[in-house]
C-alpha cells in the first residue's frame, strides 16, 4: 500500500506546467518536493547496505552526505569498490577522487594524513570568490557582522590546530577584501576564540519579532529608541535588495495576466451608451483574476446581489465596465500587505468609485502622506 501511495504522488500524479504546456517528469524524483530529499536517503541508505554486504574486503570507514561518499579503502579494492557501487542501479553512478599527497577534500573539510591519524583543515574550492557582504553594504549591522562572524566560526571549527594560523591570514584577506576594517576582523577573530556554551533558555516569555524594511540610520533609531514590551517584542530589520529582485533566472514559464492570483488591479468604467465616464474601481483578489472578473459580471448582472462598489456604480449610472483592460497593480501573497497596498492605491486614485469605508483602516500617516504628495504634483 505505502509503495503505492507513493507511486501514485511522485510519478502517477507528477504534473508541470511550462508556457501553456503539460509535462509529466518520467524518472527521478521532482525538485523542490519535501518528499525527494527523503526518498534519495533511503535509496542511498539501501545502496551502501547492499554493497556493503557484498564486498569481500569492506571498507574501514564509509560515510555519506546526500551522494557524496567518503571512504578508506584499500588501494587495490578501489577499482572494484566503485564497480560493486555502480552496479546498484544504472541511473546512479560514482565517480572516484583519491588522495593526493596525504590529502583528499570532503565537501568544506580536507581529510589530511598526520602520523597515522586523520586531521581536518577548512577546505576552499578554487571557484570560490571569497566574496562575503560588504561592510559597506546597505544592511543592517548586525547582518553584516554575523555574516563574518559565521564564517570566521566555520573556517576555525573545521580546522585543527595545526592549521589555524594559516586560516585565520585567510580570513584576514578575505574580510579585507570585502572592507571590514582590521580593528573590526581582530575583535571577531577574537569572539570566535572566546566563544563559550550558550547559556540555556530561561522561563521568560517566548519573543515575537516583527519585520520592517531596513533604511540606513533611521532603522537604527526606531531600534535602539524606547518602545514599549521591548522585552517582549523584537523588530527584525531586511533589505529591499535580494536576488529575488534581480532575476539572475526565471525558469518557470510566465502566466497570462488572467491566470495571475494575489493581485491588487484596477478597473476603468467604459461609461454608457452616449456618456464617457473617468470613474476607476480598485479592487484585490487572493484567487485568479480570471475568477475575480467572472464575479464582477455576476454580480452587475444579478442587479448588485453583492453590493460592490463597481457593481452599485454601474448599475445605477448603467454604465459598462472596461473587463478588456484590466490594470495589475500590485502582485503581494500576504494578505495584510495586500489589503494595505489595496487601500493606499484607492487613496492616491483619483475618481475612485470605491466607498469611503474602503479605507478606513488605513493610518492617518499614510493619508497624510498621500495628500502631500499629490499638493506637491499639483
Amino acid at each position: 500500500m505505502f509503495m503505492e501511495m507513493l507511486r501514485f504522488c511522485i510519478i502517477d500524479n507528477n504534473y508541470l506546467e511550462f508556457e501553456n504546456k503539460i509535462y509529466q517528469q518520467k524518472q527521478g524524483v521532482p525538485m523542490g518536493s519535501p518528499i525527494s530529499p527523503i526518498l534519495a536517503d533511503i535509496v542511498m541508505e539501501a545502496l551502501l547496505e547492499d554493497v556493503i554486504e557484498k564486498l569481500v574486503s569492506k571498507p574501514k570507514i564509509i560515510t555519506k552526505y546526500v551522494d557524496d561518499l567518503f571512504a578508506i579503502v584499500k588501494s587495490d579494492c578501489v577499482s572494484i569498490t566503485v564497480e560493486a557501487l555502480n552496479s546498484f542501479h544504472r541511473k546512479i553512478q560514482f565517480t572516484v577522487e583519491a588522495e593526493k599527497e596525504g590529502r583528499l577534500a570532503y565537501l568544506d573539510v580536507q581529510a589530511v594524513r598526520d602520523n597515522g591519524k586523520i586531521i581536518f583543515d577548512w577546505f576552499k574550492k578554487p571557484t570560490s570568490s571569497g566574496r562575503l557582504i560588504n561592510f559597506h553594504s546597505k544592511q543592517p549591522k548586525q547582518v553584516i557582522f554575523n555574516t563574518a562572524q559565521n564564517f570566521i566560526n566555520k573556517v576555525l571549527d573545521y580546522s585543527h590546530i595545526n592549521f589555524r594560523n594559516k586560516n585565520i591570514k585567510i580570513i584576514e584577506n578575505t574580510l579585507c577584501s570585502n572592507a571590514f576594517p582590521a580593528h573590526v576582523i581582530n575583535k571577531l577573530i577574537q569572539n570566535s576564540k572566546n566563544k563559550c556554551t550558550p547559556t540555556p533558555p530561561n522561563d521568560q516569555l517566548p519573543i515575537s519579532y516583527r519585520s520592517a524594511l531596513y533604511i540606513p540610520s533611521l532603522s537604527n533609531r526606531i531600534k535602539t529608541a524606547p518602545l514599549r514590551n521591548k522585552e517582549k517584542t523584537r523588530i527584525a530589520f531586511k533589505s529591499a535588495l535580494t536576488l529575488r529582485t534581480f532575476l539572475f533566472t526565471n525558469t518557470k514559464g510566465k502566466k497570462k495576466k488572467m491566470d495571475k492570483s494575489d493581485v491588487v488591479y484596477k478597473i476603468k468604467c467604459a461609461g454608457g451608451s452616449e456618456t464617457d465616464c473617468s470613474s476607476v474601481y480598485v479592487g484585490t483578489s487572493k484567487q485568479k483574476l480570471r475568477n475575480r472578473l467572472s464575479g464582477h459580471r455576476s454580480d452587475i448582472n444579478n442587479g448588485g446581489s453583492q453590493k460592490t462598489a463597481l457593481a452599485l456604480h454601474c448599475i445605477e449610472k448603467n454604465h459598462k465596465p472596461n473587463f478588456d483592460d484590466v490594470t495589475i497593480l500590485e502582485v503581494e501573497r500576504h494578505h495584510n500587505k495586500r489589503m494595505l497596498l489595496e487601500m493606499l492605491h484607492i487613496n492616491n486614485t483619483d475618481n475612485a468609485v470605491n466607498r469611503r469605508s474602503d479605507c478606513d483602516s488605513l493610518s492617518i500617516i499614510y493619508n497624510q502622506l498621500i495628500t502631500n504628495k499629490k499638493k506637491q504634483s499639483s
